[in-house]
């Protein structure tokens, strides 16, 4: 989950930085993609990370592949309505989305582990 508050993190950061440059309509529609982006991936670990250990190891792989599905399908769904109903300036609401996506790139940097010496 520390995962999903770091792109929550971007998304918002990115949205006070349009806010305070471009005004609320951009900032809105950064927000709503990151929202696109972060919904999607919490739904994506309550239902990958719902097993653990060795013996469910079939069960941990069913529940990968069903969150990876679920996922793209409620970005989909996200990014459709918000399309649809929502009316928002498409570059924006794909920035915001993209900012909060950099969570996944810059994660390992963010969260670097001390290396171990033996």
């Amino acid at each position: 989950m520390q995962l999903v508050l770091l792109q929550g993190v971007f998304a918002l950061v990115f949205s006070a930085l349009s806010a305070l440059w471009f005004g609320k309509a951009v900032a809105v529609a950064g927000i709503m993609g990151g929202v696109i982006c972060v919904l999607p991936n919490v739904c994506f670990a309550l239902i990958a990370f719902r097993y653990a250990g060795a013996s469910a190891a079939k069960q941990i792989v069913s529940a990968f592949y069903w969150a990876e599905a679920m996922k793209l399908v409620c970005t989909a769904a996200l990014f459709a309505g918000v399309f649809y109903w929502g009316h928002f300036a498409p570059l924006p609401l794909l920035i915001g989305y993209m900012s909060a996506q950099c969570g996944f790139w810059l994660a390992p940097i963010v969260f670097k582990a001390p290396l171990k010496k033996s």
